[in-house]
């Protein structure tokens, strides 16, 4: 999975402007991609259609509004659906809470499963899962034909490793290799029209789901 740590200690608190103002700044320490969902910001448009998410929310905490250590980078669904929902921080995964993601990588709250979507063991990480929508249709879209590039890329790699045998030989294991290989490409081909065309949000999809 993609998460990343989002490293706050070499972050420099800026001697001007406003937390909107520094939108840039953290899209570069955030790897360009959602802190919660790790969708890049190129699938919904670039940087402009991303927010500035206050992970201790402004409104329980106005005197970190503009600490850019308690900002982050996020996808404007997971800004809305998380709006100003806060726990505590414990120690316990099995507590609803949001891990501070300079400390904590995301990838161990989650498990993926075979058909794309986010799976949990813990309580803190299912709850994230279901208030921000984790498992949306968009995000099972990417994480779909990520999957199916995996499988495509293990198996071209198979085919480049026995080609001069498939060649010389015609070995049954070439072959067969081979016809692994154009069945994958045909799949990946039919589901290119889905990543790249398809419509990534319902209106459904941007409600906060119901409790």
């Amino acid at each position: 999975m993609n998460w990343k740590i989002v490293d706050k200690s070499k972050t420099v608190q800026p001697k001007k402007g406003s937390y909107s103002d520094w939108k840039e700044i953290l899209a570069n320490e955030g790897s360009y991609q959602c802190v919660y969902c790790a969708i890049k910001d190129q699938r919904l448009g670039g940087i402009r259609h991303f927010h500035v998410e206050h992970y201790k929310p402004k409104s329980i905490f106005p005197d970190l509004t503009d600490i850019i250590t308690n900002l982050y980078y996020a996808c404007p669904i997971c800004n809305v659906l998380k709006s100003n929902d806060w726990f505590d921080i414990t120690n316990d995964l099995n507590d609803h809470q949001y891990p501070d993601p300079s400390n904590f990588n995301y990838n161990d709250l989650f498990n993926l499963a075979r058909n794309g979507e986010l799976e949990s063991d813990n309580n803190c990480g299912k709850y994230i899962i279901h208030k921000l929508a984790l498992n949306r249709r968009q995000l099972l879209i990417d994480r779909n034909f990520s999957l199916l590039l995996l499988g495509y890329k293990a198996i071209v790699n198979d085919f480049r490793d026995i080609r001069d045998e498939l060649i010389n030989n015609g070995s049954d294991e070439a072959l067969d290799i081979l016809r692994k290989l154009v069945n994958a490409n045909d799949i990946v081909i039919d589901k290119k029209d889905l990543m790249y065309e398809s419509a990534p949000y319902s209106i459904d999809d941007t409600k906060r789901p119901k409790k």
